[in-house]
């Protein structure tokens, strides 16, 4: 009979293994695939290099909260996979080593990295997504002025402004010889003026081009009313629709700031538990799934697991997308989803971990 008093300890060493090469394979192909993006962003102008590697790190949060869940689960799967194709795991059932023992070994783990991802979801993601907001807002500078070249075009919000700008001082952010064009659906304005001065507020970031002695040209689209002004000085606000967008996501709120009186920060509440729940439930649910059949292979319910975690993580989603128009729905948050689920990892064990 197998010496229970070492194979917690066996199967901890095992799950940690698996877990130490699963986690790095999959943060090396999400950070990979994101520092490309903002490769390509820099090469458009629209973030500095220096700034690459901060913006990699302030997202990394967000990569560790899914990334970490789903290492777990499939380090579980191929672990309980490892074991029953060498034929270990039914030794461990004639030693009376069930499903729930099993769990109460792998608690050992689990547990640690749950906690760790509420500490994740509750404190560091919000603080880094403020952060990053506030790194993004002060590349407005880059995108509006480090990448303009002295005479040469730029388009900007999808080629609904235009800009040109003759002289470029970086050193005092001052321009000479500005062409500004924006045009809107209703209206198409064109400003020429001798200079410009780039200013930025110290409390928001808002950034301002004051233009000196210019003209300001305006055709209303709408009677082709046609209008011409002269100016000595001219202030244009100059904003970035994403950047704006990403004052108002609440997922920057920290967790004791959140009103739940609101009903986007409400949901932004509900959602900080997704990901520790998830974690618990979806160890539970692979502990349930993870005993293979004969001659299966190790690998046998990789593909099962992976359409179980897309399907929970699905079902979440789509429940945010409800519970942004159903009162009731966001009053309960995900709790119907995680309790779906775990009801599948009960019928799972049910099934699957029949005695020998």
């Amino acid at each position: 009979m197998i010496d229970v008093g070492i194979a917690p300890r066996y199967c901890l060493r095992e799950l940690v293994a698996v877990f130490a090469v699963v986690f790095f394979v999959l943060m090396l192909i999400s950070l990979g695939s994101r520092f490309t993006g903002y490769l390509q962003d820099a090469a458009a102008g629209e973030l500095a290099p220096e700034v690459l590697w901060l913006v990699l790190a302030l997202k990394m949060p967000d990569f560790l909260q899914i990334v970490i869940p789903f290492s777990l689960y499939l380090s579980i799967l191929l672990t309980l996979g490892r074991l029953d194709a060498d034929s270990e795991m039914p030794i461990f059932q004639i030693a009376n080593v069930g499903p729930l023992r099993l769990l109460g070994w792998l608690g050992w783990i689990v547990i640690p990295v749950v906690v760790f991802i509420a500490y994740f979801s509750f404190i560091v993601t919000p603080d880094a997504r403020a952060k990053f907001l506030e790194v993004l807002t002060s590349q407005e500078v880059v995108s509006e002025f480090d990448v303009i070249k002295a005479d040469s075009f730029r388009t900007f919000d999808d080629g609904r402004r235009m800009s040109y700008m003759g002289e470029v001082d970086r050193e005092s952010m001052t321009v000479g010889d500005v062409f500004l064009q924006q045009r809107t659906p209703t209206s198409n304005v064109t400003i020429l003026a001798d200079r410009g001065q780039y200013h930025v507020e110290p409390d928001t970031g808002v950034r301002y081009l004051e233009l000196l002695s210019g003209r300001r040209y305006e055709l209303d689209e709408s009677d082709r009313g046609f209008s011409v002004a002269s100016f000595d000085t001219m202030t244009q606000r100059i904003e970035i629709e994403g950047v704006n967008h990403l004052r108002e996501d609440p997922s920057r709120i920290p967790s004791l700031s959140l009103d739940a009186n609101d009903p986007k920060q409400r949901l932004e509440w509900h959602w900080r538990f997704v990901m520790p729940i998830m974690t618990l439930i979806v160890a539970f649910i692979a502990v349930g799934l993870g005993r293979i059949k004969p001659r299966s292979g190790r690998f046998g319910k990789i593909l099962p697991g992976l359409l179980i975690f897309v399907a929970y993580y699905g079902l979440i989603l789509g429940s945010m997308n409800q519970m942004q128009h159903s009162a009731a729905l966001a009053a309960i948050g995900f709790w119907h989803v995680h309790v779906v689920m775990a009801l599948v990892g009960i019928y799972l064990m049910r099934k699957n971990w029949r005695p020998v």
